[in-house]
């Protein structure tokens, strides 16, 4: 399952590589690519993109760490279905 995290980081740990040794997310692939995003770093705040096993486990297990404030699912969204056609009518 495809996770977004919610992080609140000191500053001596606001790299990626830092994130990856905090206790919470040892059962977390995290998206390398996707990298350390800063949603508000004058408060401290991060976004890190990653793959769990199991959602249940993972709740239990952040709690181990204080810098992991929440995670919300990471769905892929899709059209539910095509648009109507109308000649002659641009979208």
């Amino acid at each position: 399952m495809n996770v977004m995290i919610k992080l609140r980081l000191p500053p001596d740990a606001r790299t990626f590589e830092a994130v990856r040794l905090l206790r919470g997310l040892a059962e977390v692939q995290l998206d390398q690519g996707y990298g350390l995003v800063g949603i508000d770093p004058e408060r401290n705040l991060y976004i890190v993109r990653g793959s769990i096993p199991n959602w249940v486990d993972f709740q239990l297990r952040k709690s181990a760490s204080k810098e992991i404030l929440e995670a919300y699912p990471d769905d892929p969204i899709e059209p539910v279905s095509e648009p109507p056609v109308e000649p002659g009518v641009f979208y």
